[in-house]
């Protein structure tokens, strides 16, 4: 029979785990509430995966990864968790559905409208402590990021504006 101390090391990890996470959340809360006009900021697990923010006049609009894009990369194609996830898991979350219309069936003034991910938004005043939670849940539960450090981020605006840089995330800047 094998004995475990009541502090075991897998509940320690566990523990730690959730205050890794309850921070991260908190700082990108932080992060989206500084993301200007013409910035955006992706998020990218290690694991596979990425959930992005782009700040509007009147609104936070984010986007997650679709199973379009899963089955176009020949590595996470073969991801049967990841695929199964996203099948089950995006709309749980709250994420609206890809626009999935044959183009030729789309009228020409309306083609390019909508987005081959999942999306979401929200309306000033922006709930960024929501969107953050969101995009957390969505990272952890479908694109199989563990800790924070299985996440990298990637940020960029629009010309003439300079990139931007969310040091408080406490994560890398993707090397491109």
């Amino acid at each position: 029979m094998r004995f475990e101390p009541a502090c075991s090391d897998r509940r320690v990890s566990v523990d730690d785990a959730n205050a890794a996470w309850a921070q991260f959340t908190r700082d990108l809360g932080a992060a989206l509430l500084r993301l200007d006009i013409e910035e955006f900021l992706i998020l990218e697990s290690t694991k596979g995966g990425y959930v992005q923010f782009a700040q509007e006049s009147d609104r936070l609009y984010a986007e997650a990864m679709s199973l379009e894009y899963v089955m176009a990369d020949e590595t996470l194609a073969t991801d049967t968790r990841l695929i199964s996830a996203l099948r089950t898991e995006m709309g749980e979350l709250g994420w609206l559905l890809p626009e999935s219309c044959p183009p030729e069936l789309v009228p020409p003034e309306e083609r390019g409208i909508g987005s081959p991910n999942y999306s979401l938004e929200w309306l000033e005043p922006v709930a960024f402590d929501e969107a953050a939670r969101c995009a957390v849940a969505t990272l952890r539960r479908v694109f199989g990021a563990g800790a924070p450090d299985d996440l990298r981020y990637v940020a960029f605006a629009n010309e003439p504006f300079p990139p931007p840089s969310f040091p408080e995330l406490r994560i890398p800047r993707r090397a491109d």
